[in-house]
């Protein structure tokens, strides 16, 4: 480990350099061990970590050779059939040596990488962490999900009449015949889902999470990512299969875990009438750069699930501009508006507004209201 020593230097704020890798890895998981429990970040983010390459998703702080602070941004695709392709970054490994704290380190690193991420046409950025603290920097709640647990006794009497008998969960083994290709197709077959590319594998490991097949009397029926209870990411080719999973999953491994898109109403209600415990909560935070790509795309999603009626709202963000969205016929677009007289929003202010649960809540525009939250939603593996 880094021996942290006092140091009047002058701070560089960059990226990564090839060597400082190693450094790097040893920093981030001293830093977020001494916060709780031991880390070791090639075994929690096999996707980032198990690779050399990782060094150059970095912006460091350093001085006199030591690594003071840093941040990573992981670039993905989302990807919906109703929008196309969002280019999005993931904010993660955020961290500050505690000796060099409140120096302004994360201010700096955060400014350049939202600085880069604009030139370089990023739609948006996601992270997850404390409202207060990413606010500065423009990030609003997003994601709701329902978060659900089911329990023996939920089983016992809400699925006593359905059959469970021959689902199984096999630990996956990528060398299984053919089963690497079925879970790329089932998860791709999903909705807002991320490119994953060579390192799908990796995603399906990461957060210390079990890959499973899910088999219905020896035939491949979907998979899932769990630590033991709980359900970190689960795919299935039928939906409708899912009163018996959950039936088998609770019988093995006590109760079922996890979190579900708060816009997919199919398994929504299925957990909702089963769980004992239900709740509901913003998932993730987010950082939108290009307001009327983001916006029209979601919209594009939402209309699938409902239709919208014709409308239009006029917004405006600080420092960035202002827009009308509207929807007429089905066509939905989003254009700027030089004319826009409307309260101006703070950055993480209109995120709240389209993509939580509160901006659902205080929304006073009847027509906005109607399609709020924006169905915004990425899988927990595809967190950083």
């Amino acid at each position: 480990m880094t021996e942290y020593k006092n140091s009047t230097g002058k701070t560089e704020y960059r990226k990564a350099l090839p060597e400082e890798g190693p450094k790097i890895l040893d920093f981030i998981n001293l830093v977020f061990s001494m916060a709780g429990r031991p880390h070791n970040f090639r075994k929690l983010l096999p996707k980032v970590y198990a690779y050399d390459d990782f060094r150059k998703l970095h912006y460091v702080a350093v001085r006199d050779g030591q690594v003071l602070a840093t941040v990573a941004l992981l670039p993905f695709e989302l990807k919906h059939h109703a929008y196309g392709v969002l280019k999005g970054g993931y904010v993660g490994s955020v961290s500050v040596h505690p000796y060099y704290r409140s120096e302004g380190h994360m201010k700096a690193l955060m400014n350049m990488l939202l600085e880069d991420a604009r030139q370089e046409g990023y739609d948006f950025l996601a992270l997850g962490g404390r409202r207060q603290r990413y606010g500065y920097f423009g990030f609003g709640k997003a994601d709701p999900v329902l978060e659900y647990e089911v329990d023996a006794a939920n089983v016992k009497h809400a699925l006593r009449d359905t059959d469970d008998e021959g689902i199984d969960f096999i630990t996956y083994d990528p060398e299984m015949t053919g089963i690497a290709e079925k879970i790329r197709n089932t998860y791709y077959a999903g909705e807002n889902t991320c490119e994953r590319g060579s390192r799908f594998n990796e995603y399906l490991y990461s957060w210390m999470t079990a890959p499973a097949v899910i088999t219905d009397r020896g035939q491949y029926i979907g998979y899932v990512c769990h630590r033991d209870e709980i359900v970190m990411e689960l795919g299935l080719d039928d939906p409708d299969e899912i009163q018996k999973v959950i039936k088998a999953f609770v019988k093995r491994f006590g109760s079922m875990r996890g979190q579900m898109a708060l816009y997919d109403s199919r398994l929504r209600n299925v957990f909702a009438e089963i769980a004992e415990d239900v709740s509901i909560r913003d998932m993730q935070m987010i950082r939108v750069l290009n307001w009327p790509k983001m916006l029209c795309a979601l919209l594009a999603v939402r209309e699938e699930v409902r239709k919208i009626p014709d409308g239009c709202y006029s917004f405006a963000v600080r420092d960035e501009g202002s827009w009308c969205i509207s929807v007429k016929n089905g066509v939905i677009n989003g254009s700027e508006d030089k004319e826009n007289e409307c309260d101006c929003l703070a950055p993480e202010k209109a995120a709240d507004l389209f993509f939580s649960l509160s901006g659902a809540v205080e929304c006073d525009d009847p027509w906005l209201k109607a399609l709020l939250p924006l169905p915004f939603h990425m899988s927990r593996q595809d967190h950083f």
